[in-house]
């Protein structure tokens, strides 16, 4: 008797010392603490919005048939992507966790957009962790010009064009640094700092380089950089297309007073 119960004591220990994640109540599939947190939030203060993960779209028939009855309201159904957007209650998310069907269960919240965080989430740390960085590719950016002697970019802009204000009305003036409509030569012709480029302290053609960033941005040994962009191997193309506008009518519709100027693309 006395050994029973020591073994018994013994098992109630371990069970005590468990992670929560690993302590699923009938025999079921663990709870992420993440989950049982929302679980228990939900209890409270009632349906959480959330993103479920799925291995394919066809598994979505399945998992909303699973919900029916709970509390839980589908609101978006993704055709593209195995993913649903639900309204969901502390039973459906139980069901949810437990089902062998979810992959992931994540919280539906408003993020703030950020290079660091958003590569992830198309895999691209883990592609470049096998060294698939883009080297030997080139990526072409049609936008607002480029910061040529931005750090991120290094020796990789390789080629460069303008063709700016090509309607040549209104109040449009041509952004490409020799005054043309057209410039694929000489200096740096889709340079997003020339004066044309600038209202006072506002760049106004920052847009392109934010987006060859994204493309193509190398972090290594920049200071502050937010992370590798998708292919920080790649060389990169950057066109001008845009023209700059001085006209609030221009900038703005309806008009609001002090949008010009503005940079905009026909």
């Amino acid at each position: 008797m006395r050994r029973l119960l020591v073994l018994v004591l013994t098992l109630l220990l371990l069970l005590v010392s468990l992670p929560a994640a690993l302590v699923s109540a009938e025999g079921g599939k663990p709870i992420p603490d993440a989950v049982a947190e929302m679980i228990e939030r939900a209890s409270v203060d009632g349906p959480l919005p959330v993103i479920v993960t799925l291995p394919s779209i066809d598994a979505q028939r399945g998992v909303i048939a699973s919900l029916d009855g709970l509390d839980a309201i589908v609101r978006v159904r993704f055709e593209l992507f195995p993913l649903l957007a639900l309204t969901a209650g502390p039973n459906a998310l139980e069901t949810l966790a437990r089902s062998d069907a979810v992959l992931a269960i994540n919280e539906n919240l408003p993020r703030v957009p950020s290079l660091a965080s958003t590569l992830p989430v198309i895999n691209g740390d883990k592609v470049q962790a096998l060294g698939w960085t883009g080297s030997g590719q080139t990526v072409a950016i049609l936008d607002t010009g480029i910061d040529t002697d931005h750090p991120f970019f290094g020796s990789r802009i390789v080629s460069q064009a303008c063709y700016s204000n090509a309607a040549g009305a209104g109040s449009g003036v041509t952004l490409c640094p020799d005054g043309t409509n057209a410039q694929t030569t000489g200096t740096n012709p889709a340079n997003a700092m020339t004066a044309q480029c600038q209202n006072g302290a506002t760049v106004l053609c920052d847009h392109g380089t934010h987006v060859a960033g994204i493309a193509a941005g190398n972090a290594l040994n920049v200071t502050g950089a937010p992370g590798n962009g998708v292919a920080p191997g790649a060389n990169i193309i950057a066109i001008q297309v845009f023209t700059r506008l001085n006209q609030d009518a221009e900038c703005s519709s309806p008009v609001v007073v002090g949008s010009a100027p503005c940079v905009r693309t026909y």
